[in-house]
């Protein structure tokens, strides 16, 4: 079965006590070549997805995100400062460097990557196995989806090639007619040249022997077939 080189799939699911939201992306690319996003909490599972992927995924760019869906009306247990005060630093770098005025907001730093952890969320030991299951949900979509587009590739490449070997056909029926007016055209040629004097009839036929030579397309057109035939 052919399948497109892109696609997208999405899952959701509970893994431990974490509900988390998967997204996977492919595009073309000429080996297995991932980028895998994954909370912190998450990282050591990083080697598991991978494989996972592989063995899904033969060929492509895939990017696969996971993210924490945190309730937003939970309990606040922690603060990273060190992560916050990167993250100031960081913005205020960026103000600098491009002249931009106006204070750095409180609310927008605490939304950032891993600024907060809402109480109770703990990673168990089968958060991983249930995250593999996620993740696998939303290959499967993506599978199906490059599948789907595959299908449609192969239909319009189908269609192509049936029009090519329509071509060709026209071309077999015309080669012999058209040897058949070039052997009227030589033979017109040099009556007009030579006249009254007349012409060697055995120099026109080797004339016309040599140019039945050089228009004869059979080799060609058998070449051709064999290809149409390998492509089908």
């Amino acid at each position: 079965m052919i399948s497109s080189m892109t696609g997208f799939g999405a899952a959701d699911g509970v893994a431990g006590s974490s509900r988390v939201s998967v997204e996977v992306r492919t595009v073309n690319h000429r080996f297995f070549s991932p980028n895998i996003k994954l909370p912190a909490a998450f990282g050591r599972w990083e080697g598991d997805l991978r494989e996972l992927l592989r063995q899904r995924i033969a060929r492509g760019h895939v990017t696969l995100s996971v993210r924490i869906d945190r309730d937003p009306g939970a309990a606040i247990s922690a603060i990273d400062e060190t992560r916050f005060a990167e993250y100031v630093a960081a913005l205020r770098v960026l103000q600098k460097k491009h002249s931009l005025d106006g204070p750095i907001d409180v609310a927008t730093i605490l939304r950032l990557p891993d600024v907060i952890s809402p109480q109770g969320e703990v990673v168990e030991a089968d958060a991983g196995r249930m995250l593999a299951g996620i993740v696998a949900t939303a290959v499967d979509a993506l599978v199906a989806m490059r599948q789907g587009e595959g299908s449609q590739l192969a239909a319009f490449l189908t269609e192509r090639v049936s029009l090519i070997e329509s071509a060709l056909a026209r071309v077999e029926k015309r080669a012999p007619v058209r040897l058949k007016e070039q052997h009227e055209r030589v033979r017109r040629t040099v009556g007009e040249l030579v006249g009254s004097a007349g012409a060697d009839p055995q120099r026109i036929a080797q004339e016309i022997a040599i140019l039945a030579d050089r228009l004869d397309v059979a080799e060609e057109l058998d070449r051709f077939r064999s290809h149409l035939s390998a492509f089908r």
